[in-house]
């Protein structure tokens, strides 16, 4: 199995829940999307993960400055939080390499392209991709961080949408709620120069 992390909303009882439900560590739901860098609703769910717990958080606080501690706690709910999750991911998960010159030639794009958050384009280059991915074998992509350039995020498509276990062989191996000292924000937070800011 590879590793990946993910942050997310996850409620207190989700040993409970179903991947489909909302608050389950893996919810991924395409009525909700359409805003992500790669997503399109209409044809596939989105699951963002990282290649590092840091990462993870990197890309869901860096636009944050300071990253206040309300950040951590659900307004309606007081029995979920953002929680830090790690992922199994299967061995043989196949991602397209958007950091990769070649792949990027082949489609006639520049890594400035992927990397700028222009979301018409990116959402078509990924579409693009996913329709093709009976050929490729591509279960989704990868691309450098817009945030810190170490970082990997990447996104997995589900198959089919009439599909209700669209990530079944995709599994929570951990869940951690988030706090302002754990070390994964920490660091995530001394990466990209932002306070952490405690609650007043």
């Amino acid at each position: 199995m590879t590793l990946a992390f993910r942050v997310a909303w996850v409620a207190e009882n989700f040993e409970q829940l179903d991947q489909t439900d909302e608050f389950h560590p893996l919810y991924a739901n395409p009525r909700r999307q359409g805003a992500g860098r790669v997503d399109n609703p209409s044809q596939y769910a989105t699951l963002y993960l990282a290649r590092s717990g840091a990462a993870a958080c990197g890309e869901v606080f860096g636009d944050l400055q300071p990253i206040p501690a309300s950040a951590l706690v659900h307004r309606g709910r007081a029995d979920v939080t953002r929680c830090l999750i790690r992922v199994h991911l299967p061995d043989t998960l196949t991602l397209i390499d958007y950091d990769d010159a070649a792949v990027l030639q082949e489609r006639g794009v520049r890594p400035s392209d992927v990397v700028r958050r222009d979301r018409e384009a990116t959402q078509q280059l990924a579409l693009g991709d996913f329709l093709r991915r009976r050929q490729s074998g591509a279960r989704g992509v990868a691309w450098w961080s817009y945030h810190h350039p170490a970082w990997r995020p990447l996104a997995l498509w589900s198959d089919e949408l009439d599909d209700d276990r669209w990530f079944a062989d995709v599994h929570a191996e951990q869940v951690e709620p988030l706090t302002l000292d754990h070390p994964e924000l920490v660091v995530a937070a001394a990466t990209l120069r932002r306070d952490l800011e405690p609650d007043s």
